[in-house]
C-alpha cells in the first residue's frame, strides 16, 4: 500500500480537485493521510465529505505545532503504507503517478537487493525518475 501524506492549510478552493485526482489513480492500493493544519477557510469540511465517500481518505486535525513539517510528521506517524509519498493540497496527481512510481521503485529495488526502510522509500520520487532515465539512456 502507498501512503499519501497531504498537509492542508487554507486550500478549500483547490482541495476538491486535488482529492479527485487522487481518487482517480490507476493504482488503487493507497491511503491518504490528510492533515488539516489549522485551516480557517472550510478545508476541514471538504476533507470530511471526501472521507465519507472513500474510506482510504483519513483526515486528521493537527493539534500540535503548526506548519508543513509538523503536519507531515503527524501524517507519517499515522500512515500504514510500505511506500510513502507526499503532495500539496493545491496540486493534481496524474492518473498513473502512483502506479509508475511504485513500478520504478520495485524495479530499482529488485536490482539492488532488499528495499530500504519504509520511511525512506517514496519521497525518492526524483531519485526514482532520475534512475529510470539513467537506466533507459
Amino acid at each position: 500500500m502507498i501512503s499519501i501524506l497531504l498537509p492542508v492549510y487554507n486550500n478549500a478552493p483547490h482541495l476538491g480537485a486535488c482529492l479527485d485526482s487522487i481518487l482517480a489513480q490507476s493504482e488503487t492500493s493507497w491511503e491518504l493521510i490528510a492533515i488539516d493544519d489549522y485551516s480557517t477557510d472550510g478545508s476541514w469540511p471538504v476533507l470530511q465529505r471526501y472521507a465519507l465517500r472513500d474510506s482510504r481518505i483519513r483526515p486528521r486535525r493537527n493539534a500540535g505545532a503548526k506548519g508543513i513539517v509538523p503536519a507531515l510528521r503527524l501524517a507519517l506517524k499515522h500512515s500504514r503504507g510500505s511506500y510513502i509519498t507526499r503532495m500539496d493540497a493545491d496540486d493534481l496527481m496524474p492518473v498513473d503517478k502512483l502506479k509508475n512510481l511504485k513500478r520504478l521503485l520495485q524495479q530499482q529495488h529488485g536490482r539492488a537487493g532488499s528495499p530500504p526502510a519504509r520511511s525512506a522509500i517514496f519521497r525518492t520520487e526524483i531519485w526514482a525518475m532520475a534512475t529510470a532515465a539513467t537506466n533507459a539512456g
